[in-house]
């Protein structure tokens, strides 16, 4: 944590004797271990930690009832006492301090074991922390089911703004997922959402392959949270359950070589290898163990994937150490294996040693893409996430190795910390417009270019610079929007709040585009976009501008968008950052603590994203196992579904691009008898590449709401509904009254509601009718 420290300025802050004191911040999580002796060793009065509450109890998530008590101890989870860490360490064992480590914390628990949560949790959650006099709160918290700001989770946290609270909150962990994928609650108008560069260094995982004594390579693994292989202890033989294929690639692996059966061969006190898929990772962990395998490895069969994010946490039975690999090394792994003699004396010895990061002070590959279907600048500002050494509960380790935004956000909290200590100015707007307006411009990996706009937000937190800032811009985020809304130009508001006359040259620093759709394939976003080295024209009214002290002045900035391009391939997201340089009478730069003010557009247009998947195949009726029903139009046969029998009508949907409101009507006669309520949702996110969100589904029982109003569910409960087989049940909570539709002809009609468009419009709506079905 130490070199996190010197990226961001945290280290200098800290020779200044600034140490957050006096400051209040909550952790929204999975509660604390407060015994750890890093973490103050004692919960109350006096304490580190002397605020919180459980708001869930252990068992929350394999049970629909939290039962709360007044201990928010972690002892199963992990993930809040390593945020608390970064936040607030004083570790003399390890030598490394947290950003703030003056601060007073509060620990909110509103994770089970399960890591489970719900948005009535987090609410009340941070309405505590509120009441409790909370200056920040930390939310490590992203990923979530909506994309919209006016989602009822981001608008209750950004409200807290009002009540003088800082509220931060986690970009997320769906880099991966393509562009434009602000989850809420990041997305919050006031709350300020984190992304993440990389560490320095880390303590890697690595295991060492040896036959006969001779080594053959190593090879870094990824270790589920909490377990931990023999390190330097005697050699442990190797063996797995994928077959041997001439070629040894992923394409010619079978679904039989995953490690889901029982496994009827010897494994005992041998370490396993299967191939990732078939089953979760516990199922797998499970048969290892019960073959008495002495710990068990998964390879990612896809070449482009990281290697996976274990978790096993609903597997309270896995007591072996369960790591993943990336393809590569899985597929080295086995192509050593069929290569030593009789497959056998191959062994393995693992390994923890530093290792250095390639990628140190780049966008973390993890960190969630912005912006969202509105066009806000999102992420906020970014802080150091990945591969960050901190505490974790006693009882699982003490210390640990995480990744994620997770991470990040509470390295900001504590630089809010910092800032509020040094300045004295609590107000969210003040501290948010310090910290973006001295963030630091982040460049891609080749040092050529700034990354794009989308991915780093203002750049990574300079603290320091931000405590010292004498001079701050308003706004200190611009967004230009889209082509038909386009903002030609803005005005700068830009104080002096020293006693000395300071002169600053205007200027502008172009980074990267990036396109990230391929319309050819799909409507979704591509996993990986396509930079572009192209950027708008900006132009100030003035080269330089003088300030005498504390005085305010206005300039006007002029946009262009960037020359054509053919955005009916991919839109283009284009950006930079408006520069204000102090210089001297000369117009030498006196220092290089420029102010920055970020900005973005789209080249193209929002209303113009489809947002059904139409490329592929998608909406359709299908079976229960996916695959499409077909029905005959040229004849009077129609697919029937006897409702009243137990049938089912399974409708999928994918979409490419986030609705304000998704509507499905059953249309007889083409007159609207009723709305299916499952598909008739307000603010409802996108659909990517992942396995757990490649479509929604639902298995319709035949019942229509007849009331429009009444009928809209929102996203979350959308989202919990997919899960559930039987549609009437889980709408039942929602006191949504439906009935059974009468025997006859109909048809569904599905309708999306375009970015910016306009529900009393015909045409800003995209529909879908299906073919016609009998209900008998």
């Amino acid at each position: 944590m130490n070199f996190a420290h010197m990226l961001t300025g945290v280290d200098k802050a800290k020779h200044a004797s600034l140490t957050g004191k006096g400051i209040k911040i909550g952790i929204l999580d999975s509660g604390v271990d407060y015994k750890h002796p890093s973490l103050g060793g004692c919960f109350g009065e006096n304490c580190l930690i002397q605020y919180g509450y459980d708001l869930v109890g252990d068992n929350y998530g394999e049970s629909t009832d939290p039962t709360p008590d007044a201990d928010p101890r972690d002892l199963c989870d992990g993930h809040g006492t390593h945020v608390a860490g970064i936040l607030a360490a004083n570790d003399t064992i390890k030598g490394f301090e947290g950003v703030a480590p003056g601060v007073t914390l509060g620990a909110w628990r509103i994770f089970g074991c399960q890591g489970d949560t719900d948005d009535d949790i987090i609410l009340a959650a941070a309405d505590m922390a509120a009441n409790a006099g909370m200056d920040v709160i930390n939310l490590s918290l992203g990923g979530g089911v909506s994309a919209w700001g006016e989602d009822a989770l981001a608008v209750a946290l950004s409200n807290l703004a009002n009540r003088g609270i800082v509220v931060v909150v986690a970009q997320g962990n769906e880099g991966r997922d393509g562009i434009a994928r602000t989850p809420s609650p990041a997305i919050g108008e006031h709350v300020l959402a984190v992304g993440s560069v990389d560490n320095a260094s880390r303590l890697g995982h690595l295991l060492r392959v040896y036959h006969k004594g001779r080594e053959l390579g190593s090879y870094e693994y990824t270790l589920t949270d909490g377990s931990q292989f023999v390190l330097n202890g005697s050699d442990t033989e190797f063996t797995t359950l994928v077959r041997r294929h001439e070629n040894m690639t992923s394409e010619h692996t079978e679904d039989n070589e995953t490690g889901c059966d029982p496994i009827m061969h010897d494994i005992v006190g041998k370490v396993m290898l299967v191939k990732q898929g078939g089953c979760d990772f516990g199922q797998k962990a499970m048969q290892v163990q019960n073959a008495g395998g002495a710990g068990l490895l998964i390879y990612n069969p896809d070449p482009d994937d990281e290697p996976a994010s274990i978790d096993i946490r609903r597997y309270s039975r896995v007591h072996i150490p369960v790591a993943s690999l990336t393809s590569q090394d899985g597929l080295s792994l086995l192509r050593h294996y069929y290569q030593t003699k009789n497959n056998s004396h191959m062994t393995m010895k693992f390994i923890s040693e530093v290792m250095p990061i390639k990628n140190v002070g780049h966008m973390s590959v993890f960190s969630t893409w912005g912006p969202d279907p509105e066009l806000h600048v999102k992420p906020d500002i970014v802080g150091v996430g990945g591969s960050m050494y901190s505490t974790f509960p006693m009882e699982m380790g003490a210390y640990t190795t995480m990744s994620g935004t997770s991470m990040a956000t509470p390295y900001i909290s504590g630089c809010v910390a910092l800032l509020m200590q040094a300045t004295r100015k609590n107000s969210p707007e003040s501290i948010i417009r310090h910290l973006l307006n001295y963030a630091k411009p982040i460049y891609s990996p080749d040092g050529i270019h700034l990354e794009s706009m989308a991915k780093q937000g203002s750049g990574l937190v300079q603290i320091y610079d931000s405590i010292l800032a004498s001079t701050n811009v308003h706004p200190y985020k611009i967004s230009l929007n889209d082509t038909d809304h386009f903002q030609t130009s803005t005005q700068l508001m830009i104080e002096n709040t020293s006693n000395a006359t300071k002169t600053y040259q205007l200027g502008h620093l172009p980074a990267m585009a990036i396109s990230g759709y391929d319309f050819k394939k799909s409507a979704v976003p591509s996993r990986k976009g396509k930079y572009h080295i192209v950027n708008g024209t900006v132009q100030f009214e003035m080269d330089n501008i003088t300030l005498e002290r504390y005085e305010k002045k206005n300039v006007t900035v002029y946009f262009e968008q960037p020359p054509h391009v053919n955005v009916t391939v991919s839109p283009l997201v284009y950006g930079g950052f408006l520069q204000l340089r102090q210089i001297t009478e000369n117009e030498y730069p006196i220092d290089d603590k420029s102010i920055h003010v970020p900005y973005f557009g789209v080249l193209g247009n929002q209303r113009d994203l489809p947002i059904f998947d139409t490329i592929q195949g998608y909406p359709y009726i299908g079976s229960g196992g996916g695959s499409p029903v077909h029905s005959d139009v040229s004849s009077t046969w129609y697919p029937t579904y006897n409702f009243d029998q137990g049938e089912k009508l399974h409708l999928y949907v994918r979409l490419g691009s986030p609705t304000a409101l998704l509507k499905c009507e059953l249309i007889k006669d083409k007159k609207v008898v009723g709305y299916v309520s499952r598909f008739h949702n307000a603010w409802v996110p996108r659909n990517d590449n992942s396995r757990d969100n490649y479509d929604y589904s639902i298995n319709w029982n035949g019942h229509v709401a007849t009331d429009y109003r009444n009928s809209l569910i929102p996203s979350a409960a959308a989202a919990a509904a997919a899960e559930e087989d039987d549609e009437a049940d889980a709408r039942s909570s929602l006191t949504i009254k439906t009935y059974p539709a009468d025997p006859g002809i109909y048809h569904l009609r599905l309708s999306a509601l375009k970015i910016y468009g306009n529900a009393e419009r015909n045409e800003d709506w995209e529909t879908w009718n299906s073919f016609e079905f009998e209900i008998i």
